[in-house]
């Protein structure tokens, strides 16, 4: 079942957890947050638009939640949080992802993966 998720109850969550809103090319909002190492970082698409009262409709669009290494292409993790259910457990699965990503990014620092 999907449902759509109220953006300033996403954002308010991403924000509460150290992410720095931003707006992608395409006008989408996301979120940013660097890594300790500042060569790291992750950002959540969060298919909404900029201005826009809800995100994208249902089969449109799914949240990414990607790490990315500067310099480096390709990402280092990313994971779709699609949005069934309830918003609630979309913003704990978003936020959930988010903490995966930094995990993913501890491990190669450490020498993992």
């Amino acid at each position: 079942m999907f449902v759509q998720v109220d953006p300033q109850a996403l954002f308010s969550a991403l924000e509460s957890c150290g992410f720095a809103r931003c707006v992608s090319n395409h006008s989408e909002v996301s979120y940013e947050r660097k890594h300790k190492n500042d060569n790291f970082k992750i950002i959540v698409f969060t298919s909404i638009t900029e201005g826009s009262k809800k995100a994208r409709g249902c089969g449109s669009d799914a949240i990414r939640v990607i790490a990315i290494q500067r310099n480096v292409k390709g990402k280092l993790y990313s994971k779709r949080v699609y949005r069934v259910t309830s918003q609630e457990t979309v913003i704990e699965r978003t936020i959930e992802r988010a903490r995966e990503a930094y995990k993913a990014i501890n491990e190669i620092l450490k020498g993992g993966k």
